[in-house]
């Protein structure tokens, strides 16, 4: 037996008999790092879809595109990137609303409908 392999017993419970497995040395280290980097993976893939959340909470959408982003992945960040935002057309209704108005602000906010606009130029 060559130094490349590490013997393990093994006993089952069930008909009560020891195994002889042989397995090479590198391999237990082998499946150490990747665990360690499928753990590392779960926890930036959740990373992204927080900053893909934070994201679409500021184009107006609810928290729920979390989730999107977590199953989806690339798709999922993809899809909140294409989202439209909605406080962007909500400040666009209303600029409508106030120009159909006749510019007058129907909330009452605009408190300069006092001022005089003097078109004239000054003498040179």
């Amino acid at each position: 037996m060559s130094n490349e392999y590490a013997i393990i017993w093994s006993r089952k419970k069930d008909n009560n008999f020891n195994k002889i497995i042989y397995i090479r040395k590198g391999e237990k280290k082998m499946e150490d790092f990747v665990s360690v980097m499928l753990i590392v993976g779960i926890i930036l893939h959740i990373i992204a879809g927080a900053f893909m959340c934070d994201a679409a909470q500021k184009k107006g959408h609810s928290w729920g595109i979390f989730w999107v982003c977590l199953f989806l992945g690339l798709a999922g960040w993809l899809y909140v990137c294409a989202l439209p935002d909605l406080k962007q057309q909500q400040n666009q209704e209303r600029i409508i609303a106030l120009l159909e108005a006749g510019g007058t602000d129907p909330g009452g906010a605009n408190k300069s409908s006092n001022v005089k606009l003097d078109d004239d130029l000054p003498p040179l």
